[in-house]
């Protein structure tokens, strides 16, 4: 379904406690798969994180980020964009930015957060916002001759929380829901659980998080074994 799969996300760690089971199907499918990362995480205080100035935590979390990748399988770069200023960026270079990523990889499908942002942080809407624009111009020719040759993907899909899967979860119950009535694509992903789980116990920095989901009703392995997917174009 997803085919050679580009995902956009705003954190290190994003990927996992995101839509890893989707990566891990599109790979196990047999399809190439790169996930762009906006930030280097380096201003985040989760946990651990607060014990670290900047420029170490922003090495800490890149080398898990690329921990977490070797698990799942995928390719994973970060733009370097600062940590809680994504929606800072100039848009014109952000586009541009992403614009070539698009267009050097040429994937099929992209996927990114729900416009909503899930958590509602800043990063996660603004990095949304970008890729949205981003696939516009990446296949327009007008648009940036140098930046590759013009490249249309065939779907965009937004990684989404229903609303009966928040009420699993006690800290969910904050977070940014869509109805279930909007939910495209139920994915199962109940046979990827264990290296979601994986890739997410790779970001050292960000155990406290784990830890908060471990309320989850039925178990944790039974609320990751579904990932809940919104065409882009539902949403515009």
């Amino acid at each position: 379904m997803l085919g050679r799969l580009l995902a956009i996300f705003a954190h290190p760690d994003d990927e996992s406690y995101g839509p890893a089971g989707t990566l891990v199907e599109a790979v196990s499918s047999g399809h190439a798969v790169r996930v762009v990362i906006a930030t280097r995480g380096d201003a985040g205080s989760l946990g651990i994180s607060k014990q670290y100035e900047p420029h170490e935590l922003a090495r800490i979390r890149q080398g898990e980020l690329l921990d977490a990748a070797a698990i799942l399988g995928v390719e994973a770069i970060i733009l370097g964009w600062p940590d809680k200023g994504v929606s800072a960026v100039d848009p014109d270079l952000g586009v541009a930015t992403l614009v070539r990523e698009i267009r050097r990889f040429r994937p099929d499908s992209l996927l990114t957060f729900h416009p909503n942002g899930l958590s509602g942080h800043p990063d996660h809407i603004a990095i949304t916002a970008l890729a949205i624009s981003a696939e516009r111009a990446a296949a327009d020719p007008a648009f940036g001759p140098g930046l590759g040759a013009a490249w249309t993907t065939a779907d965009h899909w937004h990684y989404a929380l229903p609303e009966s899967k928040a009420l699993a979860v006690a800290h969910f119950r904050e977070m940014r829901t869509v109805s279930d009535d909007a939910i495209d694509e139920i994915m199962d992903v109940s046979c990827h659980t264990v290296r979601k789980e994986s890739a997410c116990l790779a970001h050292v920095t960000q155990r406290d998080f784990h830890r908060q989901l471990q309320d989850a009703r039925g178990g944790l392995h039974e609320f990751w074994s579904r990932e809940h997917l919104v065409r882009a174009n539902r949403v515009r």
